[in-house]
């Protein structure tokens, strides 16, 4: 048939097919024999070249079909014959594919031949990571897994891939320090834990500590030889803010708390361990919680002695407000609330005693800290009563507390805020009687108060809404007390609408009730 002569074009040639056909039919009647089309094919042109010719034949209609069936005949005829995975490697010109390999189509294809080699050949199981690692680096070919198990490829394939190399990282003995340094986890703690590859490191660590539990190579003790304690742990705070690393994050500081403890740091050793040791004011610092929450641990294993332990710092290591913020801290802990509420009620008596300003203590207790929930907070309620037992004490100086909410927040959000709780409906009442006070006090302008109500963004709701109610009372109380500034309503209306606005707003509350007190209002200005 000269199909010696044929060469790349050998598939295209009826020839050939009628060749394939006559030689699959002599193997069928003669089975012993062990002739095969591709041992024949394999003579004549070797595995590379019969490959490459079956692979090109593939791009073409004509012979697609046909080399698609090929292709499956010449992989099983490498197991029959059982060629190294090694070798088939290199024939598929996998080697040059570069760092997308493992979302290539023919790499899969060589993943299944190495299943099927080794179940035909369990006495010779061969790997896919050291195949892999003659064309990457071990961290390299880890980054590829993570992409690819991630949805940019094969997950099974990749997991597998990933699973061998670390196995063999484990038979070699590669500590976590060293698999920290190969996977380029090393060079910065800030970022480190938003590698991909860090729960593959953690993964690695895990399984390297369950192999060899006589060596102290857990995550948290390599992580600490590399970076240290403080940044160690302002890495875990930090990753404990976002969805991704939270549960690790977690898992991490328990780990830390629990190392500490294990190797008999007190609390004053984890202070330093933390740089805390000379902070006056914790504000915005997450470690308190960290050196905090190690108070916790310690307690666990020292019950009874959180009093002494809390009046300690008091006496001998923190001002007025770093001390506040620690027992403010230490309250959500069960172990140590009760001794924290107690020395703070202490605390704030003293303040009393002193004849400190409520100002100074508002900043103390660290309410300036507080956000949004100010009014709910439990702090803010004893603060509240030292603002009463102060200028009961104090006739003569009398002093606000709204000034200090009035100074480091916006009262507005806050009373908005608390209206939504019922709990604090009354309290957030009472300050907007005192918002209001202040405001007269200060001879703010009605115009002024409008646009601090954000009354202008009401739209078409402005007669409807309880801040209109608030401003309208504000108003009178403005013009009886100041007469020479007096001002009207509608005047201050057409200030911040334009009339066809107002005339708009008018016209759609008319059937409210509102719009009668609206418009006796108005006749009166």
């Amino acid at each position: 048939m000269r199909l010696d002569k044929a060469e790349d074009w050998l598939l295209d040639l009826p020839q050939f097919t009628v060749w394939l056909k006559y030689v699959d039919d002599l193997s069928a009647k003669n089975p012993a024999k062990g002739t095969s089309a591709f041992s024949t094919l394999t003579a004549r042109y070797g595995d590379a070249a019969l490959y490459k010719m079956i692979e090109e034949s593939a791009k073409f209609a004509g012979t697609k079909d046909l080399a698609t069936k090929l292709q499956k005949d010449q992989m099983q005829y490498w197991v029959t014959t059982a060629k190294a995975p090694d070798d088939v490697f290199h024939v598929m010109d996998l080697d040059k594919v570069g760092r997308s390999i493992l979302s290539n189509p023919e790499f899969i294809a060589w993943a299944k031949y190495v299943d099927d080699f080794n179940t035909t050949y369990p006495e010779k199981s061969a790997l896919m990571a050291p195949v892999l690692r003659k064309s990457y680096r071990d961290g390299a070919l880890l980054k590829m897994t993570e992409v690819a198990i991630s949805g940019g490829g094969s997950k099974s394939v990749a997991t597998k891939v990933q699973d061998e190399l670390l196995r063999l990282w484990l038979s070699s003995r590669k500590t976590p320090d060293d698999a920290l340094v190969e996977l380029g986890l090393d060079r910065t703690v800030e970022t480190l834990m938003e590698s991909p590859l860090f729960s593959t490191w953690v993964k690695y660590t895990n399984a390297y500590s369950t192999k060899y539990p006589r060596e102290t190579s857990t995550a948290i003790e390599a992580l600490t030889r590399k970076f240290r304690d403080v940044n160690v742990a302002r890495m875990l705070q930090k990753a404990k803010t976002t969805d991704a690393t939270r549960s690790i994050a977690k898992q991490l500081e328990s780990a830390q708390l629990e190392m500490w403890c294990s190797s008999g740091k007190s609390v004053d050793d984890v202070l330093e361990l933390l740089d805390l040791r000379m902070r006056s004011d914790f504000t915005g610092d997450p470690l308190l919680n960290t050196w905090v929450s190690y108070m916790d641990r310690f307690l666990k294993e020292n019950p009874g002695q959180a009093t002494a332990l809390l009046t300690k710092l008091e006496g001998t290591r923190f001002p007025g407000r770093a001390l506040n913020q620690i027992l403010l801290a230490a309250m959500k802990f069960p172990s140590m609330e009760k001794a924290a509420i107690t020395i703070q009620t202490e605390r704030i008596q003293g303040y009393l005693a002193k004849i400190r300003s409520q100002e100074k203590v508002f900043k103390w207790l660290d309410l300036d800290n507080v956000g949004g929930n100010l009014l709910h907070d439990p702090l803010f309620t004893k603060w509240m009563e030292y603002v009463t037992m102060f200028n009961q004490k104090n006739p003569k100086h009398q002093e606000s507390w709204f000034e200090p909410i009035r100074m480091y927040y916006d009262p507005q959000r806050v009373i908005k805020t608390a209206m939504n709780d019922p709990s604090t409906v009354k309290i957030a009442k009472l300050m907007e009687m005192e918002r209001s006070k202040y405001w007269l006090d200060e001879k703010i302008p009605p115009g002024r108060v409008f646009r601090f109500l954000d009354l202008e963004m009401s739209g078409e709701k402005t007669l409807v809404s309880s801040d209109f109610k608030i401003w309208a009372k504000y108003l009178d109380d403005f013009n009886q007390r100041y007469p020479n500034e007096k001002t009207t309503m509608i005047g201050e209306l057409m200030a911040n609408y334009v009339e066809r606005v107002l005339l708009r707003i008018s016209m759609r509350r008319r059937k409210n009730p509102a719009w009668r007190n609206w418009q006796r209002t108005c006749k009166m200005h």
